[in-house]
């Protein structure tokens, strides 16, 4: 992810882009994890781009996709060989908004 408008496929030289996974953890379904895998340099040290509210949004925005297209594209259940790769950004008053989505089937 990047901040403002630096694109993240051709983003300035400088530029390093935050990764992270959410992983569930323990059993009552709300037990999330965000684990950075990198962070931006585009943020003060220690902070990140997104908030923990924002990423579990997206994170639940992106389940709503990955199962929208399953269906769609008659995947069933379990199959792990396909994934959802999308665009977004969040707004100047924080709303997530989803610009595009594309199902990358193996």
């Amino acid at each position: 992810m990047q901040v403002g408008e630096d694109l993240v496929t051709n983003p300035e030289a400088e530029s390093v882009p935050e990764e992270f996974l959410i992983a569930l953890l323990g059993g009552t379904g709300q037990d999330y994890e965000i684990q950075y895998i990198r962070f931006s340099n585009q943020v003060p040290a220690g902070e990140t781009i997104l908030t923990r509210t924002q990423a579990l949004e997206l994170k639940d925005r992106m389940n709503q996709l990955h199962t929208h297209f399953g269906t769609k594209y008659g995947i069933s259940a379990g199959n792990q060989n396909w994934a959802m790769e999308i665009e977004f950004k969040i707004t100047a008053d924080g709303a997530l908004v989803i610009k595009q989505a594309r199902p990358w089937i193996d």
